[in-house]
């Protein structure tokens, strides 16, 4: 029984291996695409080293060392040890590429993903488990991408800061849909406007509140409103408690918020 499952996985993986192939090919090839994934009419057009699947499969190795020590060792994995591409020729080919196109990729894999495993895919009572969290990244400092994305900063000064948000398949590990948006914008509308990308298996949405949200808006709360003035206190009162202790003692301050 062991032994069918791990022979249906990898069935299944080499189905989804063999789309994401067939797509970044049929990307290169084809006008229409290739007019929409390309940042120039002029782009890839030329017979180089680094030609556009190469350049895709490189950056789809995630990078954690330096350029030249992972450009080396990619193609020292794939049998072309010889092949001889600077940092510099890679970054001018990586810049070609729009960022579209890696979102048509991750489109393919989740599609892919469910259609090929079917029945074995992890459900929470017949629904998928999605969760959806928000990040901020700091940005380089353009004037482009300041113009678009925008700045945040305090006393200290301001940096372009974008906003980020992922929806992840908790119980079958994921990622269905991840972008990037103007610090601006806000999170709740960006997971709403996601929502049709989860049908038929919504049965229910929430969105959990970050404490500085909450501090926001007792701080807004007009002081004629009150009979008194409020006093947040800035000690934990957590530290020292162990886990059980922790949550017996927030307990009474969890709520749930149904809008029908």
């Amino acid at each position: 029984m062991v032994t069918n499952q791990k022979n249906c996985g990898m069935s299944a993986n080499l189905k989804i291996i063999s789309d994401l192939r067939n797509f970044i090919t049929l990307s290169s090839e084809n006008s229409y695409l290739k007019k929409a994934f390309l940042t120039s009419p002029k782009a890839f057009t030329r017979k180089r080293k680094l030609h556009f699947e190469l350049v895709v499969c490189i950056l789809l190795n995630f990078f954690k060392k330096s350029y030249a020590v992972e450009i080396s060792e990619f193609f020292s994995q794939i049998g072309m040890e010889d092949l001889n591409v600077s940092k510099s020729a890679f970054s001018q080919q990586r810049i070609k590429i729009n960022s579209f196109f890696f979102n048509c990729l991750n489109t393919i894999l989740v599609e892919s993903f469910y259609t090929h495993y079917q029945d074995d895919v992890k459900r929470w009572n017949e629904l998928r488990l999605i969760a959806i969290d928000g990040s901020t990244s700091y940005l380089i400092d353009k004037k482009e991408v300041t113009a678009h994305f925008g700045t945040h900063g305090n006393q200290r000064g301001f940096a372009t800061l974008s906003r980020i948000l992922y929806a992840f398949d908790v119980l079958n590990k994921i990622t269905i849909k991840a972008d990037m948006y103007p610090i601006s914008s806000s999170e709740q509308k960006i997971a709403l406007s996601w929502l049709p990308v989860y049908e038929p298996d919504i049965a229910g949405a929430a969105f959990a509140k970050k404490s500085t949200y909450l501090l926001k808006a007792i701080q807004n709360i007009p002081a004629d409103s009150l009979n008194k003035s409020l006093t947040i206190s800035t000690k934990n009162t957590m530290i020292g408690l162990s886990r059980p202790q922790q949550l017996k003692k927030i307990k009474n301050y969890v709520f749930m918020v149904k809008a029908y």
